[in-house]
């Protein structure tokens, strides 16, 4: 790993943690931060950006330094938080919206903000419409009001600024032969229900027992009513004590999307179950996204990454926590795939998928000797494709000679293209086949 300040590029690192998280139920946003010691003598104080890279220069954040002293004369540490922190620090007036989209309002609020925030709205949010009433809050306060009734969730790592993400269903699976054992399940506590109050407001003259606001901006007063919904949780077990979740003061949620939200709260609140587990992790895997991990290899189970926590050596790992895991878990079949050149295999790898699961592997290009011909055979198809059935599955993959060294004589057999590159010229000219 390696940590990028300014045009200084640290690589002596004594120690570095680094343990992203985020909330998919959107009722807070998480700032994620690293902390590091690194070796040097540089002055590095609070201010500016330091950007944290594993060796194959993939960036894994990109936080703002909040803090920088010497612990001796040869290592400084620092502290380095997403920009979401200094959020906190800008305050934003009341303001009543008729209606506008997600996009419009995240622009909004950085637009009035000073500095330069690198944001991305996905283009499944940006129509996204929001109305209602916002009271006075910090601008932090005010994404993640936004963010819960669009069903959003924020990313600030692995990435150079804050990404607004929907929730997706798409499912990611961590390979048998990545997962240290064993996973283990965790309950937390049932949610016997939740109940979120929808806000209406109509422009008029308020009477003295109306609820009301007034527009900050146009001064225009808007009278309020409140209605409360509640969605109970009927695998909750009778003798479950009652634990509700409750909703109210948000007043962007109204009659036309407090269903949403709910259902989408449902989802998140009543699953029981949580998922801990170790895998490799070189950036593969990170909060937010939907994974299944094998319990054991005949059975895999599904969830949402709620937080990862890094230690680092040849290879990064981390211990991940899954939350909105379903209660069943999925039978498992074996996928052998053969690599077969004219009726005999050069190569077999064997798989673990659940059933049912449309698997796309990419083909290798394979080395084998026969009859002192060292050959590199070449896959006729990019990938192996199919779906996962009972018992165990054979997946035969055609393959044919695509260079065959003999003698010391390398034959091109069969490519896609040929080019040949010079450099030099006379005695000293230099010719290098390059073949794909």
């Amino acid at each position: 790993m390696k940590i990028v300040i300014g045009e200084n590029t640290y690589t002596k690192i004594r120690t570095l943690s680094f343990d992203p998280e985020t909330d998919l139920t959107g009722s807070q946003v998480p700032v994620n931060e690293f902390n590091a010691d690194l070796i040097t003598s540089d002055e590095i104080s609070g201010g500016g950006y330091a950007s944290l890279y594993d060796d194959r220069d993939n960036l894994w954040a990109r936080y703002w330094i909040v803090d920088g002293y010497h612990i001796d004369n040869r290592t400084v540490r620092i502290r380095a938080q997403s920009e979401l922190k200094i959020l906190d620090r800008f305050t934003l007036s009341e303001s009543y919206i008729a209606g506008t989209t997600f996009q419009y309002l995240i622009e909004a609020i950085f637009m009035g903000l000073p500095g330069i925030y690198d944001y991305e709205v996905d283009t499944s949010l940006r129509s996204k419409t929001i109305s209602g009433y916002f009271p006075e809050q910090t601008a932090r306060e005010r994404i993640q009001w936004a963010c819960f009734v669009a069903g959003a969730y924020i990313k600030t790592y692995f990435d150079e600024g804050i990404r607004f993400i929907p929730i997706s269903s798409t499912t990611t699976i961590i390979p048998l032969e990545k997962t240290f054992w064993k996973p283990s399940y965790g309950n937390k506590d049932y949610v016997t229900a939740v109940k979120v109050k929808a806000y209406t407001y109509t422009a008029g003259t308020p009477t003295a027992t109306d609820k009301w606001i007034q527009d900050g901006m146009g001064g225009d007063y808007y009278i309020q009513t409140e209605q409360e919904f509640t969605l109970s949780n009927q695998n909750a077990p009778l003798t479950a004590p009652t634990n509700e979740i409750i909703v109210e003061g948000v007043t962007i949620i109204g009659q036309g999307n407090v269903s949403e939200i709910m259902t989408r709260m449902a989802g998140f609140y009543f699953t029981q179950k949580e998922i801990e587990l170790d895998v490799i992790n070189n950036c593969d895997y990170v909060p937010g996204q939907k994974v299944m991990v094998f319990m054991d290899p005949e059975t895999v189970a599904s969830g949402y990454i709620k937080s990862c926590s890094f230690t680092f050596g040849l290879q990064a790992r981390s211990k991940i926590i899954l939350t909105n895991v379903t209660d069943e878990t999925s039978e498992t079949a074996k996928l052998v795939i053969k690599y077969m050149y004219n009726n005999m295999q050069i190569d077999k790898k064997s798989y673990r998928f659940p059933i049912g699961y449309e698997y796309e592997i990419s083909n290798p290009y394979l080395a084998q000797m026969m009859n002192k011909h060292y050959c590199i055979f070449r896959p006729l198809q990019v990938s192996a494709t199919g779906t996962i059935q009972e018992g165990t599955n054979t997946d035969v993959e055609e393959c044919a000679v695509a260079l065959d060294l003999y003698k010391g004589i390398l034959h091109v057999v069969s490519v896609d293209s040929v080019t040949v590159e010079t450099s030099g010229t006379g005695e000293n000219e230099l010719r290098v086949a390059v073949i794909t």
